[in-house]
């Protein structure tokens, strides 16, 4: 699904700790995106019955569903099966990065990640995304 023509993109920010959640939300925002940012896959889910992202940034550990079973749900959904995945972890290595990728993550994104590095890695994820696709207009 490529970037809407009416912003940078929207992104969805999933991920249990609210510090984490309100500082990247800050910083995409600043960078001119339209911004969700929950703290749970169900609350992520039930989001996206009327908005659809154009990437989800999930982290992976969580207290009521991890990223990992997580990622396959948003896989299989209608509105989310063509968004950007991206795992976001302090759990992830190097040798990580393939297994992530067969469970269906499009990207990987180790925390902490420098903000001014956030904006940028998710401009490149989703410019490669729309160099594949056609851009779209939404409802």
């Amino acid at each position: 699904m490529p970037p809407n023509v009416d912003g940078k993109g929207r992104i969805l920010i999933i991920d249990d700790d609210p510090r984490v959640r309100s500082v990247h939300e800050r910083i995409l925002e600043r960078a001119g995106y339209d911004v969700r940012s929950l703290p749970s896959p169900y609350e992520g889910l039930e989001a996206t019955r009327d908005w659809t992202p154009d990437l989800i940034l999930l982290d992976l550990v969580m207290p009521t569903v991890s990223g990992f079973e997580a990622v396959k749900v948003f896989k299989k959904k209608e509105s989310t099966k063509n968004a950007i995945l991206i795992a976001f972890s302090g759990l992830i290595t190097e040798d990580e990065v393939d297994r992530f990728r067969r469970i269906g993550f499009d990207e990987v994104l180790p925390k902490p990640v420098p903000a001014e590095e956030l904006a940028l890695r998710i401009d490149e994820f989703l410019r490669r995304r729309r160099k594949a696709a056609p851009v779209t207009k939404r409802e």
